[in-house]
């Protein structure tokens, strides 16, 4: 019998349900077994660095015994500069929104000290805010710590 996986991909554990009256190794088939019975291992994906690296969808090759569908590439440097430009957006769009959320910090009455309540730390969200803002406008690819928003201390008169 010949299985002609090159043509017919299956799976190697399916092999056995496949031809139950056939005895295979317990480890698998071989290299060397494969090649004796006109077949060949397929390999559709392949470990690589997601961040220097791509992953492409090939025509079938084979290599030493072994079908690839897959081959890795270094990323060029325009796909580095792109994925650093896209993750500098989401960050900046991060920044914003941290902003936009103590926007009421800033609010005359809010910080007023002749007002019954206000706010007592408005220089700690100045800090933080400051902070955000260099972020949104100079946004780099990565932020290791985020800033941490203060608590909110207020103060009764």
């Amino acid at each position: 019998m010949i299985i002609a996986i090159l043509s017919n991909p299956i799976q190697v554990g399916d092999v056995t349900s496949l031809f139950p009256d056939t005895s295979f190794p317990s480890s698998g088939p071989s290299v060397e077994w494969l090649a004796a019975n006109n077949a060949a291992l397929v390999v559709t994906s392949l470990p690589y660095d997601s961040d220097t690296q791509v992953s492409e969808l090939v025509e079938p090759y084979l290599e030493n015994g072994t079908v690839y569908t897959v081959r890795i590439r270094e990323k060029t440097p325009e796909e580095l500069a792109a994925e650093a430009n896209q993750k500098k957006e989401i960050v900046k769009a991060q920044a914003v929104s941290l902003l936009t959320t103590t926007d009421w910090v800033d609010l005359p009455s809010v910080t007023d000290p002749s007002a019954s309540v206000y706010l007592d730390n408005k220089a700690d969200f100045d800090s933080y805010r400051l902070t955000l803002r260099l972020i949104a406008v100079n946004p780099p690819v990565v932020v290791d710590p985020w800033p941490t928003k203060p608590q909110e201390n207020w103060k009764t008169n």
